[in-house]
């Protein structure tokens, strides 16, 4: 069988048209001239191949991929007598049948709405072949909406997935414009949003367990949020405030401040020093802030 293999792929531009030449007779014969000498010993017997090349030609019609035209366009390659005419010839037929083949997925796929059908279309075409890129002009756009969506709803949740963000900077590169701007500064948030919501939750189950230590997430979150200016970063930093420095700050000063006699404690001052630079108001916050003061004031 492998050597069988060997043959019919001794010319695979003719094979990638799916067997559909009429004659398979004249095919065969035209294969087996043109096929380097170390293949045509290796070559099935003409019955079986004919036989084989008719039952593709057959399953194509009833799947509904039969292309008459591009069925007579390879089988006008083999009139050509020379061999390396006919296989340039083939591969052009190939290439047109490819693409036609193509931009009907693709037109398909925009129609359907299925992002993934959409990505299956575009996001791997040839970009030297215009008819495909032209086909892909309407569905680009549409793929940076929905992978826009999808990497909204990650960022959203704290999550951050690199193959999507990597899709979405892909096709926005590709719709022009500001897209690829866009694309860039969302993909940073979401980046920014896993050590967010690690923050948050780590602030959150500190202040449920007493536990009076300032988890390193909370410092990580605040420096990813200041190197973005967007408003979603804006937000989501006064939430990491709140979270770290108010909320687990109370706690911080209600376990610590009382334990103080001689110097303010390492973690007293740096949320003396938050509640300032932050601006947090906060009536608890202030009470403990005062008691704190002779201390962590003169420790500077």
């Amino acid at each position: 069988m492998h050597e069988r293999i060997l043959f019919l792929s001794a010319l695979p531009l003719a094979l990638s048209l799916g067997c559909s030449g009429n004659p398979c007779s004249k095919l065969y014969d035209k294969m087996k001239e043109c096929a380097p000498d170390e293949a045509k010993d290796k070559a099935p017997e003409k019955a079986e191949f004919v036989e084989k090349c008719e039952d593709d030609r057959k399953k194509e019609k009833e799947a509904g991929d039969y292309d008459e035209e591009a069925e007579k366009e390879a089988m006008a390659c083999l009139d050509k007598d020379d061999c390396d005419e006919m296989a340039k010839c083939m591969s052009e037929a190939s290439e047109k049948r490819y693409t036609k083949k193509q931009v009907t997925e693709i037109k398909a796929a925009a129609e359907s709405g299925d992002v993934e059908k959409m990505k299956d279309a575009c996001q791997y075409i040839d970009e030297e072949n215009t008819a495909l890129v032209d086909a892909c002009k309407d569905v680009i756009p549409k793929l940076v909406e929905a992978v826009t969506a999808e990497v909204t709803k990650q960022r959203d949740a704290g999550e951050h997935d690199f193959g999507t963000c990597g899709d979405l900077e892909s096709f926005a590169k590709r719709a022009g414009g500001d897209a690829e701007a866009k694309a860039k500064t969302l993909c940073e948030e979401a980046q920014a949003a896993k050590m967010v919501k690690k923050a948050k939750d780590e602030a959150a189950t500190k202040v449920k367990a007493k536990d009076a230590d300032m988890p390193y997430e909370c410092k990580a979150a605040l420096e990813d949020l200041g190197k973005l200016d967007t408003d979603w970063a804006k937000e989501q930093k006064k939430e990491v405030i709140k979270a770290c420095y108010q909320e687990l700050g109370k706690v911080i000063m209600e376990v610590k401040v009382p334990e103080m006699k001689y110097v303010c404690d390492f973690r007293v001052k740096e949320i003396y020093k938050a509640v300032g630079e932050y601006g947090i108001e906060d009536a608890d916050m202030t009470a403990w802030m005062e008691k704190a003061k002779p201390l962590c004031e003169k420790d500077g």
